[in-house]
């Protein structure tokens, strides 16, 4: 997109925004926004600090996972534009670490982690590894319809 997805806006809400609103309303608690931009802050949630060096989806889900006193924590990427509360909820009523299914498709960071794989994490991005590579082998949740948008281009953000 040429920018930092968490910081576009739709609907008048930035995505990240929207994402953390969405997780909090289910019942998630903390709810933090993990990035690399100081100012994802002024969203009103924690940030996780991710490398600024490396773009690696990966890295921040370490950055969190080494924060978090939970056993697992549930990720959910801010460009999924169509995310629901029941596909949150599903994640969680899974009680276990799994992936979200969706389609044809697996949605490798929508997914409940255990806090045990950060060091995993970590290495999966050193190498540029694909995020499949970590939650992969998790359950997979399937959600059904709607199938989950990734919004990768700005013709996305209008669905």
């Amino acid at each position: 997109m040429g920018t930092d997805k968490a910081l576009i806006q739709r609907d008048g809400r930035y995505l990240a925004e929207a994402v953390a609103a969405l997780l909090g309303s289910c019942g998630c608690s903390p709810v933090c926004v993990v990035g690399r931009q100081a100012n994802l802050a002024d969203l009103g949630w924690p940030l996780v600090a991710s490398e600024t060096g490396n773009h690696h989806p990966l890295l921040g889900i370490a950055a969190a996972l080494e924060c978090i006193s939970t056993e697992m924590t549930l990720f959910a990427p801010c460009d999924l534009i169509n995310l629901q509360a029941w596909h949150v909820e599903a994640m969680l009523a899974h009680g276990e670490p799994c992936v979200a299914w969706s389609g044809d498709q697996v949605q490798p960071l929508l997914a409940v982690i255990p806090t045990s794989m950060a060091g995993t994490a970590r290495r999966l991005a050193a190498e540029g590894a694909p995020a499949k590579a970590l939650t992969g082998s998790l359950d997979r949740i399937n959600l059904g319809g709607p199938l989950l948008i990734d919004a990768n281009r700005p013709s996305d953000l209008v669905r």
